[in-house]
């Protein structure tokens, strides 16, 4: 694998390890609902295409990087050909894994 496409996937696990990490903790506050000021309206204001496009275009050559959501999500979908994510919460201690976009299907390996 080239040095490119591995940092990538590490940057792709992390991002999924902190969006699966801060899903846990809105569902310990009640979720959504009960959590004042937190509406998808408001999470889709923060992280917004722009910033979603400026975050996959950080540390990438001029010629990689992509100026819409459809390009960075057909990049992605090329540089990935795994259907799978490996997740770790407790920092390599143990590691799951789970098809990509399933966040209720996780085995432990």
């Amino acid at each position: 694998m080239d040095k490119e496409k591995y940092k990538l996937k590490q940057q792709l696990l992390e991002l999924t390890i902190e969006n699966a990490e801060l899903k846990d903790v809105i569902e310990e506050l009640g979720g959504n609902d009960k959590i004042p000021g937190l509406n998808k309206t408001n999470v889709q204001s923060i992280r917004n295409d722009e910033w979603r496009i400026s975050q996959f275009n950080r540390d990438r050559a001029p010629e990689d990087r992509v100026n819409t959501i459809e390009d960075m999500e057909k990049k992605v979908e090329d540089m990935f050909d795994s259907d799978y994510i490996y997740e770790s919460p407790d920092a390599g201690k143990t590691i799951y894994r789970r098809p990509f976009n399933d966040y209720d299907n996780k085995e432990k390996i």
